[in-house]
């Protein structure tokens, strides 16, 4: 059950005034859309945050603008306009607009039901982890063009805004940056690597109480990808941090290989604890073999590039 499906059905004065910068007639074209992407996620007023901003308002102006095909009413087309002129300039401002109207109406929904539907729970912590990975996948670009270019991301007004905020000081040395940023992306690789675990966790749960007569989805089709795209993007930031070795120094090199190796290498949890297998197989002369048990603790090696394959046992 999708929060739309409940919200739709109830009364406009339930909401109190979140719609006033939006039209709720338009919230209401976009329907289930709406909580289907990533709007509770984005934050700050980097470069990622920005493009992904930008393209949530492009897909929901074509959105809009399909919906209704030739028999829009006039009002609704005025309103389209009107919602294009008021955020094209400023994206990261239809985020935060439309990320209060949900928060308003899950908060309306909680008042009337005291929960929110568990599927509407699941598919935003799906949003959590693809945004995630997507964030990863764009420092590593980063990365990769400042070597490139052998300078840092600040030295042209036209890569001005190519970096994070929080990488940014006064009277920050060039040769400091890539570090910085290099350390920011393994931190962002570890939070992955815990979203990851978190829901193998839930997974081994489920089937736990599947013995006791709960419903349990066994397709693990979505927690294979997720594997297999954590492992992709691992492997692209090892290669970057050690085409980057003579720029670090070996001790920040060790360092990061260290973290690197620890986010895609460890787990926490009981050792007794039957294992779910996770074979790593090899690919193309750069993967390792291994398992994990019900705790995502990996043994075998360190992950680079691999295809995962869950199987219950």
């Amino acid at each position: 059950m999708s929060l739309w499906s409940i919200v739709s059905q109830m009364a406009p004065e339930e909401f109190g005034g979140i719609f006033a910068e939006f039209p709720r007639s338009l919230r209401c074209v976009l329907g289930e859309w709406l909580e289907n992407q990533p709007w509770e996620f984005i934050h700050g007023p980097d470069a990622f945050c920005s493009s992904v901003a930008q393209g949530l308002l492009s897909a929901m102006l074509e959105r809009l603008r399909s919906a209704g095909g030739d028999g829009q009413q006039c009002h609704i087309l005025q309103q389209i306009s009107s919602v294009e002129g008021a955020y094209r300039h400023d994206p990261m401002r239809l985020v935060a607009v439309l990320r209060a109207i949900l928060e308003g109406e899950k908060a309306a929904v909680l008042r009337r039901d005291r929960h929110l539907p568990l599927s509407f729970h699941r598919r935003q912590e799906e949003l959590k982890f693809s945004l995630g990975l997507r964030r990863l996948q764009h420092r590593v670009r980063e990365v990769q063009a400042m070597r490139e270019r052998g300078a840092a991301p600040g030295d042209g007004p036209a890569a001005s805004n190519a970096r994070d905020p929080q990488l940014k000081s006064e009277g920050k040395a060039p040769e400091s940056e890539l570090p910085a940023l290099l350390l920011e992306a393994t931190k962002e690789l570890e939070a992955a690597r815990q979203q990851v675990l978190k829901r193998i966790q839930i997974w081994k749960r489920q089937q736990q109480l599947a013995g006791n007569g709960a419903l349990f989805e066994e397709n693990l089709t979505p927690l294979q990808k997720r594997c297999e795209g954590l492992v992709e993007v691992h492997f692209q930031l090892h290669q970057q941090v050690m085409a980057a070795g003579a720029e670090l120094g070996a001790e920040l090199l060790s360092q990061l290989l260290e973290r690197g190796e620890r986010s895609c290498g460890e787990g926490g949890g009981d050792e007794k604890s039957p294992p779910e297998r996770m074979n790593i197989y090899h690919r193309g002369g750069c993967g390792v073999k291994g398992r994990a048990d019900s705790a995502g603790r990996f043994t075998g090696g360190v992950w680079l590039r691999c295809t995962v394959q869950l199987s219950a046992e």
